[in-house]
């Protein structure tokens, strides 16, 4: 939202990297504090941390980021389309388990209605042959 008011990545990134609480974001905190200080890039600094927690996205990030800027595109566009690619891979992950949740209750379910006709059905067998 910060670079959609009109702020850089260079304002907008500190401000989201204080949003949570916790160690990762600690992290993230420090890897923005970090990069001023060293003098490279945000987007390698948070790529580099990707790199040691093992955060493949913020690795990807850091290379979206670093192609916009070689390209001269804009960063806001890069972002969005990022954004995007990771709801639409979330969305597909979530579709593919209800997917596969939803085929197990069906096997279930006819499993359950053969057991309950097998039921019927030897209850009236063992009628007529008794009777």
């Amino acid at each position: 939202m910060s670079v959609e008011a009109g702020r850089g990545h260079a304002e907008a990134l500190p401000v989201a990297a204080r949003v949570g609480e916790g160690w990762v974001f600690a992290e993230l905190q420090a890897a923005v504090a970090s990069a001023r200080v060293f003098g490279i890039s945000t987007w390698r600094s948070l790529g580099e941390v990707g790199e040691r927690l093992g955060v493949s996205e913020l690795a990807d990030l850091e290379t979206s980021m670093s192609l916009a800027q070689d390209e001269g595109g804009r960063v806001r566009d890069s972002l969005v389309s990022r954004a995007q690619t990771m709801r639409d891979a979330r969305a597909a992950d979530i579709q593919a388990r209800a997917s596969r949740d939803t085929d197990a209750m069906r096997n279930t379910l006819v499993l359950m209605s053969l057991l309950a006709a097998a039921y019927v059905i030897t209850a009236r067998l063992l009628f007529l042959f008794t009777a």
